[in-house]
Parts: structure tokens; sequence; C-alpha cells
């Protein structure tokens, strides 16, 4: 048994030699913006999210692992996928409150990658913006 233990070990750490593995770092950052009176709430990363009325800046970071380069165009629903941890790939969908009323929002606003400005601030770190206005939050609350 330990005969047999040493070789795969042993294959193992053969198989890696004249290889490097690199693991890159990456990091995406989520600004949200509130034009709003409202106090808006959601979930990203399993933590409620307050964004206060007439507030700037609010940034939630996802660090991990990527490719060497990061190009702010190839982004998808998969990018909101991990702020949302909404784990139906097939739905761009993210649950907004607006003071005491929740809105399950689809395919639109803050739950679509496209309604983003995002920004490449270096090879593995991308700057995503989101501005929630009046016109959406009446929309939403009709």
């Amino acid at each position: 048994m330990k005969t047999i233990s040493f070789v795969i070990v042993t294959l193992i750490l053969m198989s890696s030699c004249g290889r490097t593995l690199v693991d890159y770092v990456s990091k995406e950052e989520f600004v949200f913006n509130n034009q709003t009176e409202h106090t808006l709430q959601f979930k990203a990363r399993d933590t409620m999210r307050v964004i206060l009325p007439q507030s700037k800046n609010n940034v939630i970071t996802i660090t991990g692992i990527g490719p060497e380069k990061l190009y702010p165009e190839q982004a998808t629903k998969f990018t909101l996928l991990n702020l949302f941890r909404n784990y139906d790939f097939s739905a761009e969908e993210a649950t907004l409150c607006i003071g005491d009323t929740c809105v399950l929002v689809k395919q639109k606003g803050f739950a679509q990658i496209s309604n983003y400005q995002s920004k490449a601030l270096n090879d593995r770190h991308i700057r995503y913006t989101y501005t929630f206005t009046n016109a959406e939050i009446d929309e939403l609350l009709k």
C-alpha cells in the first residue's frame, strides 16, 4: 500500500515538471451611486447592503483568481452572478428594497451588467459603476 501511494505521489510531482502554474489575483469593484431621495437595500455577497439617499461611491470589492488580463467589455451576467450570488445562471435578477417595499428587478437596472459603466484600472482590476435614478425608482414603485 505504501509503494502504491509513493508511486502516485511521485507521478503527480513529476507530471508538473517543467510547467509553471500561475494564479492571478483579480479584483472587481462595484460602485453604486444613489441620486434618489430613497434609501436602497439589496443583498450582495450574502450581506445586506444599504445605499443612503444622495450618496456616492458605495463600493463592494470582490477579489478572486482570474486570467492574466481582465477586459471590461467581456463582462457578462456572470459578473453579477458573483456579486449577487444568484445561482440561477439564466437569470439576471436581484431584489431591491426601496424603503419598506421590495421589488424583484429582472433584466434591467442594476440587475443587468450592460447598464454599468466599466473601466479597467489595471490588467486585473475593473471598476463597474451603477447609478440609481429617480426615474428608475419611480418605475419600480408603480
